[in-house]
């Protein structure tokens, strides 16, 4: 071949290319355009329902760029609709039939009226994802929907359905069921078929104390189930064995009282998540070695006694640990958290015969966001290995019989919003608090002493009782506290006067200032506190009479002002307070 052949060869090879490359970028910038007779049907549609302006953009011809309308590349034809929390409500009009290539279709998250799910959905026959779950659709589950054969997700969650027909056994291809959050009675027996299901919820139902069905363990494809708050009762069945591909697990909030997890574990080794809080397991928790793949892990609200097993310091994926509320008991060491460097959040509280052996110059290998240990045995000193982390949001040690100083550290972890060291023997004195990220504090029942300190303005509730701060409160009225819903500090040493500045709290509902060393005459700015539920001002040396403005605040319901020096009749306008409100009138004691 000449070198002339060859370079007319390359040139034309070249423009080959070149030709290619264009109609590649063309055909990508060209506008996919709305198909007039699928434009037509959503209009239709649009034009039975009621909505707040959500479909305005249903105007122009280009319905492919219409909110939850989504067009093929391609064809230009409609493929999903998905309309899910539009707050639509009306009818749902069969002119949806003319989507002839419509695979998902989302009506989610609307109302439309107690009225039955539309029969005509049953011939859209090409639908692969079917989402009508929180529709507020009622009535018969319609057998029409046993057509539709290939759909690959259905979810009828949070409906009022109650029972569900034969033909559901018809969707072979499905691969998630969610029918939670009606009113079946039964476990639909046509779940039998559905063997290629990979996630079923039936949550939210009541099963009336029935058995968990033998036949759920046969469907081995599953890898998420959810059986939460369905009135299940008896033994797990040993046939859950079977689920080896299962990776969430939440039997929660029933009233199951044995599930074989030793034996479960060895063929579990993929299952993440395991629910199991709110029931009625009992016995030890058994090794854990079996479930190396946990992240979350709750086991809280049962009957669970014993120790807990050293195995959980091998679990190096687990992130949530819930075991409040059992009775567990003995030495929880360093090396229960050995390989726990992921876990986010600890709570072991309401054990109380569980005693937390932690060394002093402990180096934990997590970083918590959440620490629950209340009414556990941490004391008697401040653990200190809580120090070091870095993210620590909510710090829950009530109860946890500590018998020691407050650190200062304590104060200044920057990310710290929830506090509660309630009910120990914790002394020291509280520095300002104003510039931190604290909204809710209980330090009520220890031996803080000093004065009452500021907070942010973002703070909703203060509980201080039962210790020994003393001085005036005055303080509270330089922050204006939009959020405060309750502020209580009876059982210390306080004096003064009770602040007038009761505008710059306007959602407080309740004010427990009783047992303390007040005087002076009650302010008539509590009349700003339109949501005052309880006002407690007993055991204080106020004088004077009650302020005739207490009058309107109509939502006044514990009103307890006895033991003090306050001087004149008992007013007739508490007389004329709302039937609504349940005005109790506690030891009002009048000296003249």
């Amino acid at each position: 071949m000449s070198k002339e052949s060859m370079i007319s060869e390359k040139r034309i090879a070249i423009k080959f290319v070149l030709v290619v490359l264009s109609c590649v970028f063309v055909s990508g910038d060209a506008e996919v355009r709305c198909i007039e007779s699928e434009r037509e049907a959503l209009l239709s549609f649009k034009n039975g329902l009621i909505n707040d302006g959500v479909l305005s953009s249903w105007r122009s011809n280009e319905c492919c760029k219409w909110h939850g309308v989504e067009c093929s590349n391609t064809t230009g034809h409609v493929i999903a609709l998905k309309c899910d929390h539009f707050g639509l409500g009306g009818e749902v009009r069969s002119s949806l039939l003319e989507l002839h290539h419509l695979n998902h279709l989302d009506l989610s998250g609307n109302q439309f009226g107690s009225v039955p799910i539309p029969e005509f959905i049953g011939s859209m026959k090409q639908l692969q994802h079917l989402s009508l779950e929180h529709s507020g659709f009622h009535g018969k589950f319609p057998p029409q929907l046993g057509n539709l054969t290939n759909l690959r997700s259905l979810a009828l969650g949070w409906n009022g359905f109650e029972t569900v027909p034969p033909e559901l056994g018809n969707l072979t291809n499905l691969r998630s069921l969610d029918l939670s959050g009606n009113y079946l009675r039964i476990v639909p027996p046509q779940l039998w078929n559905l063997t290629n299901l990979r996630s079923l919820d039936l949550s939210g139902n009541d099963f009336g104390g029935i058995s968990i069905p033998e036949f759920i363990g046969s469907m081995k494809q599953l890898q998420h189930l959810s059986l939460h708050d369905s009135i299940f009762s008896g033994v797990v069945p040993p046939q859950f064995g079977n689920l080896t591909n299962l990776r969430s697990l939440d039997l929660s909030f029933n009233s199951l009282t044995s599930m074989s997890l030793s034996i479960l574990g060895f063929v579990l080794e993929s299952l993440q998540i395991l629910n199991l809080s709110g029931n009625q397991f009992n016995g030890s928790i058994p090794d854990l070695t079996p479930f190396p793949s946990l992240t979350d892990l709750d086991l809280s609200g049962n009957n669970f006694t014993g120790p807990i097993p050293l195995s959980l310091g091998q679990l190096s994926e687990l992130q949530y640990l819930y075991l409040y509320h059992n009775s567990l008991e003995g030495l929880v060491s360093e090396s229960h958290f050995i390989k726990l460097d992921k876990l986010t959040t600890l709570d072991l509280s309401y054990n109380p015969l569980l005693n937390l052996d932690i060394a002093p110059d402990w180096s934990p290998p997590f970083q918590l966001s959440i620490i629950s240990l209340a009414q556990c045995d941490v004391g008697p000193y401040f653990p200190k290995w809580i120090r070091s982390q870095k993210n620590l949001s909510s710090l829950y040690l009530s109860g946890a019989n500590i018998r020691d100083e407050a650190p200062i550290w304590l104060w200044n972890t920057s990310s710290l919003l929830y506090i509660s060291l309630s009910d120990n023997q914790i002394s020291g004195s509280i520095p300002n608090l104003s510039s931190t990220s604290i909204v809710f504090m209980d330090l009520s029942y220890n031996q803080f002493s000093g004065l009452i300190p500021l907070f942010p303005a973002t703070t909703f509730e203060i509980h201080l009782s039962g210790n020994m701060f003393s001085g005036s409160i005055s303080s509270i009225c330089e922050t204006h506290h939009d959020q405060l819903e309750a502020l209580r500090l009876s059982n210390n040493l306080l004096e003064g006067q009770v602040p007038n500045c009761w505008e710059k709290m306007p959602e407080l509902y309740s004010i427990n200032l009783a047992n303390n060393k007040f005087s002076g005459e009650i302010p008539g700015s509590l009349v700003e506190l339109q949501n005052l539920f309880s006002l407690q001002m007993h055991g204080n040396n106020l004088s004077g009479e009650l302020p005739y403005s207490l009058r309107h605040c109509q939502t006044l319901s514990v009103f307890d002002v006895g033991g003090n020096k306050l001087t004149g009749e008992i007013p007739t306008w508490i007389v004329f307070l709302p039937k609504s409100a349940i005005l109790l009138i506690f030891k009002f004691w009048i000296y003249q």
